[in-house]
């Protein structure tokens, strides 16, 4: 009974922890399946609602939504903060964040569609605000101008009233594990709501696509939105850009974050595994021990040795089975817990899941092993047909015993590392073994924690060297370099800065995330990691080392 229990334990552990393993490396892309995520998102410069709609006709997409960068501040205790401009609210077009890249949410539930008096936040909007679920936020509208033809102009946006909205949920905004200096800080509106502000009081527009080729058909997605810029650029008499960002480069980071974890589980699952082997071994040898005297009556009544050997370990062939269901129980008990890390959060999956090809493929590796360990062990008493012979006393204790010892200290010690007599002999050696292994994994497991908890709480480990980031729109929008200057060597305590933005090239037939840099005199602020690529006029692109 106790080989059964322990090694049902064990099994459970080691089930549980390679499913998951399966589970956190395949949450991501549930989630991104769940969340009908966008392969694209095409960024429209300005107040330009027909372009919005143009591009959300493109024949290549499957699926289209946007959103707007509403002109609109939060209104603070009577006064209107001014840090949020055109950035701080968002409102749904056409459903996005309620039907494509749909929002999770970490606390209250999404209003309706229809709703135009509730907006959701996410965390650092609401922890900058000091808002709470059922509270009301207050923000002043302002409207853009335009010329006799609709075009906007130039001049700053005049008020265009106030509305005071109730926070019905806390949410994430996909993509979720993306860069944490690329979270979003915003509110959300009902595609209801958003519709009181389409006359000029949004500033600019992303519209997502779902691409009928996924990352395949972005090259002719590019090549469309050329012949619609220079289309739209004559049209308005002013130049209409638009920044394309794939968001297959952000999957594949988040699921390389997560890859570590999924590591450490699958680790976690062989040491626990090996460990189970290890002490199973020593409960079956003493199961199989204390039959071997009847080994010799079982061979004079006539049994040949296969038979005898097939007879001797029955009793240790039941543990095993026992131990094998008592550990796809155990995992399935246990796999509530999984995924792990960061994705739990965002997994579709919840409650208790049987993976199996894990149960099934680990349940057949065990019970092969197990097996083999009966088989040998079996046979090898069937050979001895007798009890072993008594063990030779252990140096160790020889010696201690010479020393002067105590009695209890080296009757401990002889406990300890000797195997004992007859049928109450023990497999020292595999014991010891076992309870390395044991504790090898649990101290493997809790060090890998330590280390990647400090690791992800102290950005200079990973490279980012600075105390202090300043944001133009997540790093993808317009910025003055000449203004920043003005602003920064202004201000005491600076010993060093530089600028920089995000965006995407393609190299060696991949599209990978990019940071473009512009050091500035002082100490060196910029990444540690990273591949650098460095552009020379006149030449082509070189690939420095990467550190």
């Amino acid at each position: 009974m106790l080989v059964c229990v322990m090694c049902g334990l064990l099994g459970s552990v080691s089930l549980g922890a390679a499913a998951a393993a399966r589970r956190t490396d395949s949450a991501y892309g549930r989630y991104l399946q769940w969340a009908r995520a966008s392969d694209v998102l095409v960024d429209v410069p300005g107040p330009l609602l027909p372009v919005v709609h143009a591009i959300e006709r493109y024949p290549g997409a499957d699926s289209s939504a946007s959103w707007l960068g509403l002109n609109a501040q939060p209104v603070v205790d009577g006064k209107i903060d001014d840090s949020f401009l055109t950035d701080g609210i968002r409102g749904s077009l056409d459903a996005e964040y309620f039907g494509q890249d749909k929002l999770t949410v970490l606390a209250g539930r999404l209003p309706s569609l229809a709703s135009t008096s509730k907006i959701v936040l996410t965390q650092p909007l609401a922890t900058s605000l000091k808002a709470h679920l059922g509270g009301m936020l207050t923000w002043q509208f302002y409207r853009q101008r335009f010329n006799r033809n609709g075009i906007p102009i130039g001049a700053a946006p005049v008020l265009a009233g106030r509305s005071t909205f109730q926070v019905a949920a806390i949410v994430d905004v996909p993509p979720a594990l993306s860069d944490v200096y690329d979270q979003a800080s915003a509110a959300i509106l009902t595609p209801a709501a958003t519709k009181r502000y389409l006359a000029g009081q949004f500033a600019f527009a992303w519209v997502a696509l779902r691409l009928k080729n996924g990352s395949a058909g972005v090259p002719a997605l590019r090549s469309w939105l050329g012949s619609l810029a220079a289309k739209e650029s004559a049209h308005y008499s002013f130049p209409v850009n638009f920044l394309v960002r794939q968001m297959v480069t952000v999957e594949r980071n988040a699921q390389e974050a997560i890859r570590p974890q999924v590591l450490a589980l699958a680790v976690l699952s062989g040491i626990v595994a090996l460990a189970m082997l290890v002490l199973s071994g020593q409960g079956i040898a003493l199961i199989i021990g204390r039959s071997a005297p009847e080994v010799r009556v079982l061979r004079m009544l006539g049994m040949t040795r296969a038979q005898a050997a097939f007879c001797t370990a029955g009793l240790a062939a039941m543990a095993v089975v026992g131990a094998l269901v008592l550990s796809v129980a155990g995992a399935l008990a246990l796999s509530p817990m999984g995924p792990v890390g960061p994705v739990r959060t965002f997994d579709p999956l919840h409650g208790v899941h049987a993976d199996w090809v894990v149960l099934s493929a680990g349940s057949a590796t065990l019970l092969l092993l197990l097996a083999s360990e009966i088989g040998l062990l079996a046979w090898r008493a069937v050979r001895r047909g007798r009890e072993l012979a008594p063990p030779r006393p252990s140096a160790i204790v020889l010696a201690a015993s010479k020393c002067g010892l105590p009695v209890a200290v080296v009757t401990g010690m002889r406990f300890a590392v000797e195997s004992g007599p007859g049928r109450t002999r023990v497999p020292v050696r595999a014991t010891l073994a076992g309870a390395a292994a044991a504790t090898s994994a649990l101290v493997a497991a809790l060090v890998f924690s330590a280390s990647l908890s400090g690791l992800v709480h102290n950005p200079s480990r990973y490279g980012w060297n600075w105390t202090l980031l300043v944001q133009s729109q997540g790093g993808w929008g317009g910025w003055s370099p000449s203004e920043m200057a003005a602003l920064v060597h202004a201000q005491p305590g600076v010993t060093g800065w530089s600028e920089f933005g995000f965006g995407q090239l393609g190299i060696g037939g991949q599209v990978v995330p990019v940071l473009g840099l512009r050091r500035h005199p002082g100490v060196d602020v910029a990444p540690r990691r990273g591949c650098y690529i460095e552009r020379r006029s006149g030449r082509d692109r070189r690939i420095g080392r990467c550190h």
